[in-house]
Order: C-alpha cells, then structure tokens, then sequence
C-alpha cells in the first residue's frame, strides 16, 4: 500500500512561501517595492534684521584750494625804470602806503617820479620786479594779499549744482588737519563752463576757522545733500537672477521667500531699498549656506 503525499506536498508549499517572503522583504526587512520617505532638509542657519526706514542722505565731496579774499594785483601806470621798492616781501602795508616808485626816461622832459601806492590793506605776497628794472605800462610790480581774510573755492559738477545753495554747511579736510572744519557756501556760479563741466563756488569759513587755515592749502570739501528716509540693507542681502535684484524674508513659518526690490544708491557697503519692502519685515542678510525660494531657515543670534 502507497503512502500518503500530503505531508510533502504541504511542506514544499511551506518552504516555498518562506523563500519568496526572503526574496520579497529583502534582508533589511522592507517591502522591496515600498517607497521609503526621504528625510526633511535640514534648517539652514540664517542672520536677519527688522527692517525699518533711517535717515538717509547722498555725499559729495571736491577738491579744495584756499586762498586770500584779498587779492590786489599792482600794474605799471606808466613807463619808466623802478627806483625804489621800500618793503620787503612778506611786509605788511596799509592802505595808500608807497610800495614802489617809477622814474621817467623821457631825455627831453622832465617829469615828476610816479608813485605807485597800495590800493588794499595786506601783506605783500609777490615782488615781480627789482629796483633798476625797466617796466612797461601794464607790467605786473607786486601782489598784496590778506592772509587773515580767506576763502574756499570748490568746481561743482554740473549735475551736483541743484544740491549745492548758499547757506549750505559742509566740512572741510585739509592735509595737516586731524579734524575737520565746517564751511558755509557763500555763493555758487549760475554759468556753467564749457570745458570742464563745472560751476565755481565760493566758500567761507568763521574766524575760529580761519585761523587754523592759510593761503595756499589745499583740501576736500564734503557735503551731506538729498537728505530724506529709507529702507537701508547690507549689500550681500541682496540676491540676484540673472539682473533682477531680490531680497529675502523670513515669513512667520520659518521659510524663506524673495520679494523683488528696486535698488537705489549704494554708500559703504549698504543699499538703499527704493521699492519692494515695508516696515517690520524680517530679512536675511547672512546665511550658511545656500538659501533657496521656500527653505526652511533657522534663526541664530549675532554674536557680533
């Protein structure tokens, strides 16, 4: 009599199961056709500000020269040899004072010396000529200037001319001053000249000032103009796609996002914020790493 088969049969089947449920789980024990679910990105570490509106303002700074309101330069009225120059270079000379005289060299007539006296109170600042020396009418004799009464004078650019009005402060570097001074401008040229594109202007200082100054000296002049409120930021928040600048906030969830800005002046590493933002934003001005449209952010406190 045969015996029965059903044991075996009931085994294979057994072994059979297990062996597919090896193959199907895997050796890690997952489904080999599950999707395993990737893990979140990890915050990226961020540094923000609360934006609000400061005071804002444009600088100009120009070259400088300083020299002598008074300026009296004294010409020849006549031909003649010079005789007599009673005062030295550097001589101080009141109004009226004889500062040369002038012999005719007429051989047939005779004429009285022509005295030569100064029209300015000052100091005698140039001496073009020497005693015997023959002069002609209009030839420069000397220069009387007032070291004590100064000026200041600027060549504005012409697009800065708008900015630039009588009464106007600004402060005033020379090279051997550690401190700058404050200039008034007293006037400023309508006439714009052709070849430099530049309008002169006249500037004036207090007699505390002046007397750290000199005829002579030469500086900067900067003055702060345009002065008006508005969104600063640094300049490395500012991020770009291709030529379109964007600023990045922080939304209440943690996650980034850009907002396009229109981008102003940029003085000493800050941007000025035309239009895009509004007061109490919070934006990024320094991250890790990479920071793109949607992350998520993690605020860290400046140690700065």
């Amino acid at each position: 009599m045969r015996r029965p088969t059903h044991s075996i049969a009931i085994g294979a089947i057994f072994f059979e199961t297990i062996f597919c449920g090896f193959l199907i789980t895997g050796r890690n024990g997952y489904a080999a056709n599950s999707v395993v679910a990737p893990r979140a990105a990890k915050p990226i570490a961020v540094f923000t500000e609360k934006i609000a509106d400061k005071p804002v303002f444009d600088t100009l700074t120009y070259p400088a020269q300083i020299e002598s309101r008074v300026n009296a330069m004294i010409l020849a009225e006549s031909d003649g040899v010079i005789t007599k120059i009673p005062h030295p270079l550097g001589a101080k000379i009141r109004r009226g004072e004889i500062v040369a005289i002038i012999r005719h060299t007429d051989p047939i007539y005779q004429y009285q010396p022509f005295i030569v006296r100064a029209p300015v109170t000052g100091v005698i600042n140039e001496v073009y000529l020497t005693r015997g020396a023959l002069v002609k009418k209009g030839d420069k004799l000397l220069s009387i200037t007032a070291p004590n009464k100064l000026r200041i004078m600027i060549d504005v650019a012409a697009q800065d001319v708008p900015f630039i009005h009588s009464g106007l402060v600004g402060q005033l570097t020379v090279s051997d001053q550690s401190q700058s001074l404050p200039v008034t401008v007293e006037g400023i040229s309508p006439s714009i000249n052709p070849m430099l594109g530049t309008a002169s202007c006249e500037l004036t200082a207090s007699k505390a000032v002046e007397k750290n100054l000199e005829p002579g000296l030469v500086g900067v002049v900067t003055f702060k103009v345009n002065k008006r409120n508005a969104f600063v930021v640094p300049q490395d928040a500012v991020v770009y796609e291709g030529n379109r600048p964007y600023i990045q906030l922080v939304l209440a969830n943690d996650i980034a996002k850009r907002i396009p800005v229109k981008l102003g002046e940029l003085n000493d590493g800050k941007i000025e914020i035309l239009s895009g933002l509004k007061s109490g934003e919070q934006i990024i001005d320094r991250s890790a790493g990479f920071v793109a449209d949607g992350a998520r952010v993690k605020i860290m406190k400046s140690t700065e």
